[in-house]
């Protein structure tokens, strides 16, 4: 990591927040990490002890602003509108895989996810427009037409009322829709991120791996009878640590529901390109 760029991206976050007369709240995830991101990129000693925990806290705060900046200029480059998310991003724990308690929001990571998303879209070649009310409890944006809603859950309980609801609004709306999920909080893969060796974390991965592969199979096979829901995608994030060495990883998947009601719609090429952004080859219903 660049420590000059890892300024100047602190430094885009903080003036985009003043362009859109936000404060962001001292104390919260996100200012807590822009702190240190610059810190860090001004050689600023720190008066924590020298410990493990607190090299990986700090190697984390670099990880999240580096990767925060990165998303928003893709999106503000692409013309969206982000003045609700970044206020929205303002409150909320950083700690990806790490669910927040029951009296803490989890703000910054919902929002965080929406504008990573799109910004993810946008690289690939789709073109992103906000639904028109910020908040909109039907979907988070249209991606070529085809309406996206996501979800950052703490546990698996609301997602198949979710799941329900968005089927039920795209009916109405005549449209066609993706369902995407967050899921490292979910599997609360935040509990293992630091590993002595790249052998140690690959066996805490494929522990998790069981509990994911389940939620893996049900959650498409939930959705597919809906109706009005074109396929499904999941992502996981997290930063990590292996022998000293830290890396923010995202992966993701997705499944096209692909019968014969599905492709013969007009939108179905449409939905065949967004699930091709997650993976090279789509994982289609009808093999699983």
């Amino acid at each position: 990591m660049d420590w000059k760029e890892l300024g100047e991206r602190a430094k885009y976050v903080r003036d985009l927040a003043k362009s859109f007369k936000i404060t962001l709240p001292t104390g919260e995830g996100l200012s807590q990490a822009l702190d240190e991101a610059e810190a860090l990129a001004n050689g600023t000693k720190s008066p924590l002890p020298a410990t493990d925990e607190n090299a990986a806290s700090s190697a984390h705060d670099a990880h999240v602003v580096w990767a925060l900046a990165e998303n928003l200029e893709a999106c503000v480059t692409a013309r969206i509108d982000l003045r609700a998310h970044l206020a929205n991003m303002g409150t909320g724990s950083t700690d990806f895989g790490t669910p927040s308690s029951a009296n803490a929001n989890i703000y910054f990571k919902d929002f965080e996810y929406e504008v990573f998303i799109m910004a993810h879209l946008i690289r690939h070649g789709i073109t992103v427009v906000p639904a028109r009310e910020p908040n909109d409890p039907c979907y988070e944006f249209a991606a070529d037409g085809i309406l996206i809603q996501l979800k950052h859950p703490n546990s698996k309980k609301k997602l198949s009322k979710q799941i329900g609801r968005f089927n039920k609004c795209l009916r109405i709306k005549k449209a066609e829709g993706f369902f995407g999920v967050g899921v490292e909080d979910v599997f609360t893969l935040g509990d293992g991120s630091r590993f002595a060796s790249t052998a140690d974390q690959e066996a805490a991965f494929k522990a998790k791996a069981v509990a994911m592969d389940s939620f893996g199979r049900f959650f498409p096979k939930h959705a597919q009878s809906h109706d009005h829901i074109a396929g499904v995608f999941q992502t996981s994030t997290l930063v990590y640590f292996v022998a000293g060495d830290s890396t923010l990883r995202r992966l993701g998947n997705s499944c096209l529901f692909d019968d014969a009601t599905r492709t013969a719609k007009p939108t179905f090429a449409a939905a065949q390109k967004l699930a091709g952004t997650f993976i090279p080859t789509p994982i289609l219903f009808s093999q699983i």
